[in-house]
């Protein structure tokens, strides 16, 4: 990446527009997937498995080069405004496209300003552009009418909803006011493509994220379909490999030990193209043995357990946040605890020491 960004400054920046594309193509596919059957669902099983060979790569754009634009644009504003600093350098990484978060309460704002119950036309609209929010456990669980009409009588008790919405916006334009303000101290060019690239970055960071949240909604259909082609129960899909699907659907006999499967497998890469599904039970152990573990240790009994994501040992307030208005009590080396995150949670996620969530963001 540095090599290509010596050549080209806007090496990054392209690269982020490519990955959105390619996400967009798989948004498209998704909605259009339906429930095909025989020749059909094979040609779409076999467009599904390449839009994701391109597309998960793409998500591995590494965190590193964030950090060091971070650290180059924290870096200029020391040095050039020691006193405002951090004032200018939270201004220009705050998130100016609005996430999906943003999107979603300014959704519900218009439908409780509009008069319509949850059965109207905006609520329909609502649904099809957020429902699939609640399904951040890949659970295939979504929001429903009912939900819907809970948030607007929420919306509606906490006060007028023009107001609201009007407060919203406001303070919307307020931090794009901040940014701009920011923006225009910088005489650097290469500086200015840097905080574009880096907002570029924070956004595509948790949007990415999000499609695999939002595809899951519009391709049930088409999984149900996959399943009955491979014979076996929807739920169970998750445990056969693209390849031994793809065999399947073509007719072929795959014995596969699902019931193996759930206690635990493990696919070995040992060579480009060379992949071997281990779920033997024997096998597994004695591959898991050869894994060196490390472990934080644990002082007291209450523990939360979970998977780590970065090791270390840090010690902080526990800082749990249940709603966007919840950031505001975050403080710095707080041990931020939530049930996942969002492209709303990066100015916070700079301050903290650690994070805790329940799903991944």
């Amino acid at each position: 990446v540095t090599k290509h960004l010596s050549a080209d400054p806007r090496f990054l920046l392209k690269l982020v527009r490519t990955v959105r594309s390619i996400n967009e193509r798989a948004i498209a596919f998704a909605r259009s997937a339906g429930a095909p059957t025989g020749a059909a669902l094979v040609k779409k099983w076999d467009t599904y498995i390449r839009l994701l060979r391109e597309f998960c790569p793409c998500i591995l754009i590494p965190l590193v080069v964030e950090s060091d634009l971070e650290a180059e644009i924290r870096a200029y504003f020391t040095d050039r405004f020691p006193e405002q600093a951090e004032d200018l350098y939270q201004a220009v990484t705050t998130p100016m496209e609005p996430g999906t978060t943003q999107l979603e309460h300014e959704a519900l704002l218009k439908l409780a300003v509009s008069g319509q119950d949850e059965t109207g036309p905006l609520a329909t609209r609502y649904l099809n552009n957020f429902g699939w929010m609640a399904n951040n456990a890949f659970d295939g669980v979504f929001t429903s009418r009912e939900e819907v009409k809970e948030r607007i009588a929420k919306i509606r008790a906490a006060g007028d909803p023009r107001e609201q919405l009007k407060r919203y916006r406001a303070e919307a334009a307020r931090a794009h006011a901040r940014y701009r303000k920011a923006l225009a101290l910088v005489t650097d060019r290469k500086l200015v493509l840097q905080i574009e690239t880096l907002q570029a970055l924070i956004f595509i960071r948790s949007w990415r994220t999000e499609r695999f949240y939002r595809n899951a909604q519009f391709l049930q259909r088409f999984f149900q379909q996959v399943a009955l082609g491979v014979g076996v129960a929807a739920q169970d899909l998750f445990w056969l490999t693209h390849a031994e699907i793809s065999q399947r659907l073509r007719g072929r006999t795959v014995p596969v030990a699902i019931e193996h499967r759930r206690k635990g497998f493990a696919i070995w890469v040992n060579g480009p193209g060379k992949c071997t599904t281990v779920d033997d039970p024997n096998t597994l152990a004695a591959l898991v043995s050869r894994v060196p573990m490390r472990s934080a240790g644990v002082v007291g009994e209450r523990v939360i357990r979970g998977q780590a994501a970065y090791f270390g040992t840090v010690t902080g307030t526990a800082r749990v946040v249940l709603s966007l208005s919840d950031l505001r009590k975050v403080r710095k080396g707080d041990v931020l605890e939530t049930r996942s995150t969002t492209v709303d949670y990066v100015p916070v996620l700079k301050i903290v020491s650690a994070i805790v969530t329940e799903e991944g963001g």
